[in-house]
């Protein structure tokens, strides 16, 4: 299949995510993901309880800046033009959401 879907799906990206990481303190939550996800492909990020995954999709959707990588959604960079890329692409998280350190309304603004 590898070259054959290579030249099928090539320049057909709907996000590719390259060298993806994201440090908390001492802590790599995301270390140097890389994907391509195709657009009409079904995608899941499956892992172990703390593996990244939510870090991940958070900063895909924009609640979380990396610390290095890069990503792009249809061929826009994804971390400059995110309110662009927002009126396409979002996240329904599947607890509550609520940060210690923002106010009830920068919640709302965010969301």
């Amino acid at each position: 299949m590898g070259q054959e879907y290579e030249a099928r799906y090539l320049n057909n990206d709907f996000l590719r995510i390259q060298n993806l990481k994201k440090i908390f303190g001492n802590n790599t939550a995301v270390n140097d993901v890389n994907l391509i996800i195709y657009e009409s492909d079904i995608f899941a990020l499956l892992g172990h309880n703390g593996a990244g995954k939510t870090t991940t999709i958070n900063i895909i959707t924009g609640l979380l800046m990396p610390n290095s990588g890069e990503a792009r959604f249809k061929n826009v960079d994804l971390f400059q033009h995110m309110n662009k890329i927002r009126t396409t692409l979002g996240v329904c998280p599947q607890l509550d959401v609520l940060f210690d350190d923002m106010t009830v309304k920068e919640h709302l603004e965010m969301f």
